[in-house]
């Protein structure tokens, strides 16, 4: 990252595209798929799977219908981008703020970037006052984007004022009814609207995946939280 850093200051400055947030997420999805892959047993793992353990009974019909593929988007973390005049570049401790972020927040993988749009000035030559200064940061983890802007325009006035842009770091999944609806479930309505909102939602996904009937569902939760178990019973003439 030091590295990186130093380039920001070297004669030439390349101009940002959009390919570099391109190419920031497809670093993010690379690592995460590699710690994914490497750790196992009782070591660390991928945020995406903690507190989950899951026992499902299914009846035929809903079984045929977990099944079927489907695509949706798995979202790993965020990405922050920071926008200020390029003369801006001289007044930053850049390591200062990637080192804040580092120790204020608890992420998976933290990746930065540094660009300069320059714009082109009397007779055709860059310049170096105008144009835009663009820090984008990219994390795997549930850290919020606005929480850790509001912490670093603390923390660092001089930015304070900056124009910022906030989006999910996703990855899409092409996977089958079953993995989405674990992921769903048990990754995001449970943690955040609760059981019986968990319970809805499957009802729902069946039903717009083509499987009718009578669906009874059970979701129970651990005291501690650590594990979760989900029953899934449909009665239906469904035919897959």
């Amino acid at each position: 990252m030091s590295a990186r850093l130093r380039g920001l200051f070297s004669p030439s400055l390349e101009p940002f595209r959009a390919r570099h947030r391109d190419e920031l997420e497809g670093q993010l999805l690379e690592r995460f798929e590699q710690r994914r892959t490497v750790e196992s047993g009782p070591r660390r793992v991928p945020w995406v799977l903690k507190r989950v353990a899951v026992a499902v009974a299914l009846g035929a019909a809903t079984a045929s219908a977990c099944r079927m593929p489907v695509g949706y988007e798995l979202e790993l973390g965020e990405r922050l981008a920071v926008m200020l005049p390029a003369a801006a570049k001289d007044t930053l401790d850049l390591p200062g703020m990637a080192a804040f972020i580092e120790r204020s927040f608890e992420m998976e993988e933290l990746s930065m970037e540094v660009r300069v749009e320059q714009r082109l000035g009397v007779q055709g030559h860059e310049d170096a006052t105008a144009g835009t200064l663009r820090l984008e940061w990219g994390w795997v983890g549930q850290t919020d984007a606005d929480e850790v802007w509001t912490a670093l325009a603390t923390a660092f006035p001089v930015v304070a004022t900056a124009r910022i842009e906030a989006e999910p770091l996703e990855s899409r999944v092409e996977g089958t009814l079953g993995g989405f609806l674990t992921h769903e479930v048990l990754d995001v309505v449970i943690d955040e609207r609760g059981v019986e909102a968990a319970k809805g939602l499957i009802i729902e996904e069946l039903a717009a995946r083509g499987v009718d009937g009578s669906a009874s569902v059970e979701v129970e939760r651990a005291a501690d939280g650590e594990r979760t178990r989900v029953e899934v019973r449909v009665e239906s003439d469904f035919v897959p």
